[in-house]
């Protein structure tokens, strides 16, 4: 499921974003992008950062796209 998440944001934000939010996840705390899931408050950092309190509404729809995808 891990892939969903590079997945949701390329398809909503687009290569380039992907790309900034991956080199800033590892720069920061050397964790790949397929790990945010297990440490998901580096990510919302990570987020925040780029989007400021836009991030909650990026965070609330990835986690309805991976809900769909669970089922």
């Amino acid at each position: 499921m891990s892939g969903a998440v590079d997945e949701f944001i390329l398809k909503h934000l687009g290569e380039r974003t992907l790309r900034k939010i991956e080199n800033r996840l590892f720069e920061k705390y050397k964790i790949p992008l397929d790990q945010v899931l297990f440490e998901f408050e580096k990510f919302d950092i990570v987020l925040h950062e780029f989007f400021g309190e836009g991030a909650e509404g990026l965070e609330y729809q990835l986690f309805k796209s991976l809900h769909a995808i669970s089922k």
